[in-house]
Order: structure tokens, then sequence, then C-alpha cells
């Protein structure tokens, strides 16, 4: 099961690099609690789906927020309204 998840997530990471190059990416929520048996199988299946002969590693780690990577998320967007000079509304 993770294996064939890994296989579809790296087309739609692919993709990500891509567009954005990133130097790294991190993965949270429930991802995350596979551990490293997701971040080998995704880095194998990036680097042998990678089409680009300029192809740069980049590496795939396990955020430290693990499974609460959306609550970290969901507050960091809410101290951003906040402090940020954004107005803030609940409706």
């Amino acid at each position: 099961m993770v294996r064939l998840l890994c296989r579809y997530m790296s087309y739609g990471l692919i993709s990500l690099i891509n567009i954005f190059d990133p130097q790294v990416i991190y993965l949270g929520h429930d991802i995350a609690l596979a551990g490293s048996l997701a971040v080998s199988g995704l880095e194998a299946n990036i680097s042998r789906r990678f089409f680009s002969s300029n192809y740069k590693s980049v590496p795939v780690e396990i955020s430290a927020f693990r499974h609460k990577a959306p609550v970290a998320g969901a507050a960091a967007i809410i101290l951003d309204r906040l402090f940020g000079g954004h107005s803030f509304r609940l409706s």
C-alpha cells in the first residue's frame, strides 16, 4: 500500500519540483507516519521517473510536526492574519 502511494505521490512531486525547484520536500500529516519507508520510496520513484537530464537530487524529509502539520499550518495562517496587517473576520 505504501509503495503504491509513493508511486502516485511521486508523479505530483515531480511536477512540483519542475515548477518550484525546491531545496527540500517535507512530508507531514498521515504520510509522515510511514516514516523512512515513505521517504525512501518517494526518493527512489522521483529519481527513477524524473525526465530532465539536469536532475538534481531533492531530499525528502519528515516534518518535525509529523502528523500535526495541518494544525501548525492553521496556526501559522491565523498568526499571519492577526499580526501581518490583514483584517481578520470570522464569517
